[in-house]
C-alpha cells in the first residue's frame, strides 16, 4: 500500500499542468493563511545514492512559488518564473516527506519577490527565493 500523506492534505491537481506529472504527486493542505505543500520522495525522484535529486526540490520549490501567487490572486493571475536562487542545506532520504510553503515578501508593480522553504523531518533541507511576473489570465484553478 502506497504512503499516505499527513492528515489534512489532499492531492493537488494538476492535470492543466503536464510536467507537473513528472515530478508528482504532490499534495496540498489548504485553510490555513498560506496553503502547505508536500510530497513523497519516491524511487523516481532519487539520485544513486537513495536522496532526493536537487532538481526536484527546485522544481517542487519553483512550482509552490507560483501557485502560491496563483492562489493569493484568487485565480486569477498567472505568473512565470524571472529567477530563482536555491540552496540546499541537507540531503533527503527516498521515501521522506517533504513540505513547503510560500511568502511573498515584496512587489514591484507585476514583479512579485517569493521565499520557499523546504522542510523533511522539521529541519529546513533547502531555501528558495525568486521573482515572478505576474499578468492577467483566465482562471486557473
Amino acid at each position: 500500500m502506497a504512503a499516505q500523506p499527513p492528515l489534512g492534505f489532499g492531492l493537488l491537481d494538476c492535470t492543466h499542468l503536464p510536467f507537473n506529472h513528472l515530478t508528482g504527486p504532490i499534495y496540498i493542505k489548504e485553510g490555513d493563511s498560506t496553503p502547505r505543500f508536500g510530497m513523497f520522495i519516491l524511487p523516481q525522484h532519487s539520485d544513486a545514492e537513495g536522496f532526493a535529486e536537487r532538481g526536484v526540490l527546485a522544481t517542487l520549490a519553483d512550482m509552490v512559488a507560483g501557485r502560491s501567487l496563483v492562489i493569493a490572486s484568487n485565480f486569477t493571475l498567472g505568473c512565470f518564473t524571472i529567477s530563482l536562487n536555491l540552496e540546499f542545506l541537507a540531503p533527503v532520504p527516498q521515501g521522506g516527506w517533504i513540505e513547503t510553503t510560500a511568502k511573498l515578501y515584496g512587489q514591484q508593480g507585476n514583479v512579485a519577490f517569493v521565499a520557499c522553504d523546504i522542510s523533511y523531518d522539521g529541519n529546513v533541507v533547502m531555501q528558495a527565493n525568486g521573482k515572478f511576473k505576474q499578468f492577467p489570465h483566465a482562471d486557473l484553478r
